[in-house]
């Protein structure tokens, strides 16, 4: 169903939270703010895949979820951790990045 939406517009639209660099953040081209990083390349690829073009719609984090349950992005491309509490409400593709975090400090500081 939403594949055949997709197509049928023409447009693939991504919702993201521009501001989680390396995955989405703002740069200026031409003049313009437009959303690069990691996650807008797999949107271009996303899109390039259906045969459509791309429309990204920058938002605050917390209305992503809202934006994509009401219809107005078909995906989301955010930097989201699959949470229980979120998985209530919506699908998640099988994890690309799984994060951790490291404290690195100099050896002499043990």
């Amino acid at each position: 169903m939403l594949y055949s939406k997709i197509k049928d517009r023409g447009k693939l639209i991504v919702g993201t939270s521009a501001d989680f660099p390396p995955f989405e953040f703002m740069v200026q081209k031409n003049g313009q703010q437009v959303p690069t990083g990691a996650d807008m390349t797999l949107a271009k690829k996303l899109a390039k895949g259906l045969g459509v073009k791309l429309q990204v719609k920058n938002m605050s984090f917390d209305s992503l979820l809202v934006a994509q349950k009401s219809g107005k992005v078909d995906v989301l491309l955010a930097g989201m951790g699959a949470t229980a509490q979120r998985r209530k409400t919506v699908d998640f593709s099988v994890p690309y990045y799984h994060g951790k975090e490291t404290l690195v400090i100099k050896a002499a500081d043990a």
